[in-house]
């Protein structure tokens, strides 16, 4: 994470203000910081990355690596909606949108182990 300083106006006159940065925006070039409460934002369009995904939040360096790398290590503890079975997986950043990739069941030993995969 980086810091830079953005110009925004105060009343009657502009300001330096100091902004932490975790890297550039994938739609516009703009830099993506801390927004409203669970969300990330952009400084120059409305692209925003949720702070948790599947009651998982994600670390610094998951967003550093979704934003520079476009996918993130396959990450543990993910519980589906629907019936709360835990799995790991990848997130992918693809068009300005988070999916999930690379699933892989988090099942006790000896039941079946599912991995998918993305169509190409």
């Amino acid at each position: 994470m980086e810091t830079i300083n953005v110009e925004v106006k105060l009343f009657d006159r502009t300001v330096s203000v100091p902004l932490a940065v975790y890297g550039r925006c994938p739609l516009c070039g703009g830099y993506v910081h801390d927004g409203a409460a669970g969300a990330l934002g952009c400084t120059g369009c409305p692209f925003t990355l949720r702070k948790e995904y599947y009651h998982v939040p994600l670390s610094e360096a998951d967003v550093v690596a979704l934003l520079t790398a476009g996918e993130t290590r396959r990450i543990s503890g993910f519980h589906s909606q629907g019936s709360f079975n835990a799995f790991s997986a990848k997130l992918i950043l693809a068009g300005g949108k988070v999916r999930l990739a690379e699933f892989r069941d988090e099942s006790p030993p000896g039941e079946k182990a599912i991995v998918v995969r993305p169509a190409p």
